[in-house]
């Protein structure tokens, strides 16, 4: 029984519940390049991404321990309350560096060069546990090291099956650079921002001239509408480019468009909320999941077996829910408002 609490509480260490889409970044940056990956390298591309997966979480705790500690919401944490030590943790964030570099270079053949960027993630994960909310550099510089951390991993995957990298597979890489920068700058953010207030941390939204106002009340900046904006142009552009590259199936282009626009819908929402209680309701990381999805579709041709079954599952699941949530509403019994 204390084995199993144990893993429980590295599990929460390392938020193991988001590990999926950690794991999928160099498995999908290797489909871009060859659509046939062996189950073998399949099996070790997802190793180095939930080593990369545990490394950051883990790394993230370990810096944030001492903010963490001081810091009401966050007390029931396992390494705040004692049940990982503050050692432990270093430990098992930064063994995952070495499993990592293995993996990648003897296990997949992982070229030097590949090698090298994989080691560059790494560093650039490091900095932006180190200086996302606090620090001398303007909070734009660790969200976008967190955005060039994942896009290497992810071109360090399409590096295992080639150097020569086509087109399509830099798109790709940009555009899923750009969606995390997006997803991590604004609604993970937002969702945390009475917190980062009250505590005195300084995240991009704060830094970008959002306040919490008394306990509930959400200012969002004219400046965070238009990084959004930009960002969510560029993330369309690169779709876009990804479609005319690409030979996709009609059905699947236009679930692309039908993701990519309820991502865009629910990040104007979230932002238009003046409530940070109906912000934290809101599934704040919906746009980004949806935003993810999209570009995965892009290679859901290579998908075969349980994965295959598994990924549709998914995808019915994010098409059927905006239709599930309009239902809900619908069945809603208008009430009047007292004048």
């Amino acid at each position: 029984m204390r084995f199993m609490e144990v893993v429980n509480d590295f599990a929460q260490l390392s938020r193991i519940y988001l590990a999926p889409f950690t794991v999928s970044i160099p498995i999908l940056g290797a489909l871009t390049v060859n659509p046939h990956l062996t189950i073998g390298n399949l099996f070790a591309l997802g190793m180095v991404g939930l080593s990369a997966h545990i490394f950051g979480f883990s790394l993230n705790d370990a810096i944030d321990y001492s903010l963490d500690k001081a810091t009401t919401s966050r007390q029931s944490r396992p390494l705040i309350t004692g049940r990982i030590s503050l050692l432990s943790a270093w430990l098992f964030g930064l063994i995952q560096v070495p499993v990592a570099l293995f993996t990648y270079y003897v296990i997949l053949h992982g070229s030097l060069g590949g090698t090298v960027l994989l080691g560059v993630s790494v560093i650039l994960s490091i900095a932006y546990n180190s200086f996302s909310k606090r620090g001398p550099f303007p909070r734009i510089m660790p969200e976008l090291s967190l955005a060039l951390s994942v896009g290497t991993l992810c071109l360090c995957g399409a590096m295992t099956q080639s150097l020569s990298l086509p087109l399509r597979s830099c798109v790709f890489i940009l555009a899923l650079s750009l969606i995390l920068m997006l997803t991590n700058s604004v609604p993970n953010h937002l969702k945390d921002i009475k917190t980062d207030s009250d505590s005195g941390f300084d995240s991009f939204v704060l830094a970008a001239g959002s306040r919490i106002i008394g306990n509930d009340e959400v200012k969002t900046s004219n400046f965070l509408w238009i990084y959004s904006i930009v960002l969510q142009v560029m993330i369309v552009t690169c779709m876009l480019a990804l479609i005319a590259l690409t030979r996709i199936h009609l059905i699947i282009g236009i679930l692309v468009i039908f993701f990519v626009l309820y991502s865009s819908l629910h990040l104007r929402m979230l932002l238009s909320l003046k409530s940070f209680k109906q912000i934290r309701q809101s599934l704040p990381l919906l746009s980004g999941i949806y935003s993810y999805t999209a570009l995965s579709l892009f290679v859901s041709g290579t998908f075969y077996g349980l994965l295959a079954v598994v990924y549709w599952l998914w995808v019915l699941m994010l098409v059927l829910f905006p239709a599930l949530l309009a239902w809900q509403i619908w069945r809603t019994p208008y009430r009047a408002i007292d004048q």
